[in-house]
């Protein structure tokens, strides 16, 4: 049977409707879904290539300082969209699977470091023996990804309540509508009540304002992430704490009456330690020394000598250390104030505050709440600090010890 003209008409006009419905809007496409991307990477770390010379006291044979190598990672990609706004990529495996990351979203490490001389890659260790780490990292990536920056942390022991900081709020979220790359930045640790303290020297990470060179450019940039891309990455990573390395020594002519018995840094930064960020730890206030307090409850300290049950040894068994000696220890180095408002110069200092108490003659902590407190200020004025400071402090006591308070700054 023929079917009327005017029915045909119809049939063709809803079919053509049919098709414009379903090629009328975006969303009702298939999105493109989010593609694993392979990055080669080679961590590169120089230990003791920043510090000068050895850890020891003078005229003693002494040792070198000891490192050991990562056991974790923490890896961040963050990726510019082609329609604006970045975003934080997970990590997955070869397969697109995503990993299992331990809990404070670390990686633990399987592969091996390997000992090298370093080349003219990274300047500041030129000729120095340099541990890398080869290896490939897995992220799922949108498909609008254009350009990726890598944030990398290394460390010995897994880091406590790693969360973005005061500055930032609530944890890593990965994906779309999920952390911004401010969130990376932010994140923070405690040392307190953790093994960290041990090991601030086994921690390093890629300062998030370091630049290649001549230029504006992040160093850990991927500048194509375009699925044809062969980019790797080539990443010297660095302390995160500061080194400080204390040497004293009593004038011989004085040392029949005087003679060193403790000394110990105090009030060291501990919780919300900036990771990626390790110039830019601020506190809104300098501690002060207040009456028989031994270690304060709002920062820890670190004992460069004791006696007498105060630390390791005795005056009996090694007196010339009480006349002369060096220690080191590492810590988080802070300002004491944020730049201020309206001082685009930077005119106003901005201190690193290290506070160093020091008794003699025998007394202990137990015995006096007096003794000598020497605050000790390192210049962080500069805006566009990269490297955390490596600080050396010479004592030289030309007289006996009397007890009080005194300021130095050091260069």
């Amino acid at each position: 049977m023929t079917r009327p003209a005017h029915h045909i008409a119809c049939l063709a006009a809803l079919l053509a409707a049919t098709l414009l419905a379903a090629c009328s809007g975006d969303e009702q496409l298939p999105q493109e879904a989010a593609r694993v991307v392979a990055l080669p990477v080679r961590l590169v770390m120089a230990p003791d290539g920043m510090g000068g010379d050895a850890t020891r006291a003078p005229g003693d044979p002494g040792t070198y300082e000891h490192f050991v190598a990562p056991d974790y990672a923490y890896v961040f990609l963050v990726v510019e969209l082609d329609g604006g706004g970045t975003q934080v990529c997970r990590l997955t495996d070869s397969d697109g699977l995503p990993l299992t990351l331990n809990a404070d979203n670390s990686l633990t490490l399987t592969g091996e470091w390997h000992k090298e001389l370093n080349g003219s890659d990274f300047p500041q260790t030129m000729h120095d023996s340099v541990y890398t780490y080869i290896s490939t990292f897995y992220f799922e990536v949108p498909p609008t990804a254009t350009v990726g920056r890598v944030y990398v942390a290394m460390s010995k022991v897994q880091l406590p309540s790693v969360a973005p900081a005061t500055r930032g709020t609530g944890e890593i979220v990965y994906g779309t509508g999920g952390s911004t790359e401010d969130d990376v930045l932010n994140l923070g640790f405690d040392v307190e009540g953790s093994a960290m303290r041990s090991h601030l020297q086994d921690l390093y990470a890629t300062p998030y304002n370091y630049c290649h060179s001549g230029t504006t450019t992040y160093y850990g940039t991927i500048a194509d992430m375009s699925p044809t891309s062969a980019e790797h990455l080539n990443l010297m990573l660095y302390h995160v704490a500061a080194k400080v390395d204390v040497r004293w020594n009593v004038a011989e002519e004085q040392q029949s009456a005087f003679w060193l018995s403790f000394i110990e840094a105090r009030h060291l930064a501990e919780y919300g330690c900036l990771l990626f960020r390790p110039t830019e730890n601020v506190r809104s206030t300098v501690d002060t020394w207040s009456g028989d307090i031994r270690v304060p409850s709002d920062g820890y300290g670190f004992t460069l000598m004791g006696w007498n049950g105060t630390g390791s040894g005795s005056h009996e068994s090694d007196r010339s250390r009480q006349w002369y000696g060096r220690q080191y220890f590492y810590t988080i180095p802070f300002r004491t104030q944020e730049y201020p408002a309206g001082d685009p110069a930077y005119s106003t200092p901005c201190y690193f505050d290290l506070q160093l108490r020091m008794l003699a003659n025998d007394d202990t902590e137990a015995s006096t709440t007096d003794g000598y407190n020497l605050l000790v200020r390192k210049d962080m004025s500069a805006a566009d600090a990269v490297f955390v400071p490596w600080m050396r402090i010479d004592l030289r006591f030309t007289h006996e010890l009397t007890y009080g308070t005194a300021e130095r700054v050091i260069e």
